[in-house]
């Protein structure tokens, strides 16, 4: 079977009102024929307050389950997460962990960002988040964002970033 990944997005009409334009994560698990064996949809169900919702990461874990990271906004005032997720090959989380901050913005998540550990125990997880001015169009800083979470709990291990851009 095989695990995809997407994005649903809401479009307007360009004389319709400016409502919310919320993005779903959303995870089709399919055969090897094609037909469906389950979806989940990662709306305002998922994580409370959330507008938006960006699968970026698949890994398939050691044991068969699988390894999802996604980045969470929310409008006014602008917020953002960082998720990792734990999910088992018929589309139950596990766990999910979610690293956020007050003053950066969780922005994109790298390719291939999860890796496990050779011993399985840990979940290796990179990124880059940024720190923007209160009318959010200027960049201050950019950094990116390391953490370990361990397989069995999700519980963040460590977490560390680097500053790759210290001028707006």
């Amino acid at each position: 079977s095989y695990l995809i990944t997407g994005t649903i997005q809401t479009y307007w009409g360009v004389t319709d009102p400016a409502p919310p334009n919320p993005n779903w994560g959303i995870l089709m698990m399919i055969d090897r024929y094609g037909n469906i064996l389950w979806t989940k949809k990662m709306d305002q169900g998922f994580v409370s307050g959330v507008e938006s919702t960006f699968l970026q990461n698949v890994l398939k874990a050691s044991n068969g389950d699988f390894m999802i990271s996604a980045v969470a906004w929310k409008n006014s005032p602008l917020s953002t997460k960082s998720i990792i997720m734990r999910v088992d090959p018929n589309g139950n989380i596990v766990w999910q962990s979610i690293a956020n901050s007050s003053v950066f913005e969780f922005k994109y998540n790298l390719s291939n960002q999860l890796i496990q550990s050779n011993d399985g125990n840990e979940i290796i997880s990179a990124g880059i988040m940024d720190q923007r001015l209160l009318n959010r169009d200027s960049i201050l800083k950019v950094n990116y964002y390391f953490s370990s979470l361990d397989f069995t709990t999700g519980k963040f291990k460590w977490e560390r970033t680097l500053n790759i851009r210290r001028q707006a």
